[in-house]
């Protein structure tokens, strides 16, 4: 199975994005599903029933204590690529928190993507090139938008895999960090 570490967001912002995300559909852009809207905090990919065991253990080695963050702007990497929200606040805890996960699981010996961190929520993803002036425009328009500020007080671990209206994830296990 294919799996991921991610930070959830509340209900009300993932309603709060969603508004925004409707204004992208393009049959060359696939939106994220609101329940899909995350934040990845290590990519594991393809791991067996032993090795989950042994990322729940990582998990449980990381101390952190909640902090806030806040979601600002709309930019794009690639095209093809994805179109995502920066975590401006908060991300300095969040290279933190990524960095302690990532050493944990290294030394559990779980491979994972090791691209640098950068903390971002993607939105949707961009299938084919686009040479679309209506994107540029949005992302111009929300460029510096407040899409408002979150708690981070767990991680979650999920499993992944595609279905006919693209990912479908399945919590796995998830614990929460200490509080201020």
């Amino acid at each position: 199975m294919r799996a991921f570490i991610a930070a959830g967001l509340p209900e009300e912002m993932k309603i709060g994005l969603s508004k925004v995300l409707h204004l992208l559909d393009s049959p060359n852009i696939r939106v994220v599903r609101r329940e899909n809207i995350h934040l990845t905090l290590a990519f594991i990919g393809s791991v067996d029933e032993k090795e989950i065991k042994t990322v729940k253990d990582s998990m449980e080695r990381v101390t952190f204590a909640g902090f806030d963050a806040e979601l600002t702007g709309l930019s794009c990497f690639g095209n093809p690529g994805a179109i995502y929200s920066s975590v401006t606040k908060g991300s300095e805890e969040l290279r933190d928190l990524a960095a302690l996960l990532r050493s944990e699981l290294e030394k559990g010996r779980i491979k994972f993507d090791s691209k640098e961190f950068v903390p971002h929520v993607t939105l949707a993803r961009i299938k084919r090139h686009v040479d679309d002036d209506h994107l540029k425009r949005l992302l111009e328009r929300y460029n510096g938008y407040d899409f408002g500020r979150f708690r981070i007080s767990d991680i979650a671990l999920f499993s992944s895999s595609l279905g006919e209206s693209g990912s479908d994830y399945t919590l796995l296990y998830e614990r929460e960090g200490g509080d201020i």
